[in-house]
């Protein structure tokens, strides 16, 4: 099943109850992922984002 276009995307008013408006701002991440752009989140819990950038850097 491939993903619908942003134009196509079913849009609520809600998620489990809570406003969308809410879950926005609690996760900025989420509005990119919704209009399915890419995005880039690196978990500090995994690695350092020191750490993160010189392995990117070393990949080019």
């Amino acid at each position: 099943m491939r993903p619908r276009p942003p134009s196509e995307a079913i849009v609520t008013d809600s998620i489990y109850g809570k406003p969308l408006a809410d879950w926005l701002s609690a996760f900025p991440l989420l509005r990119p992922l919704m209009e399915m752009t890419p995005v880039e989140w690196f978990n500090p819990a995994v690695a350092p984002l020191v750490q993160v950038l010189a392995d990117i850097r070393s990949m080019r």
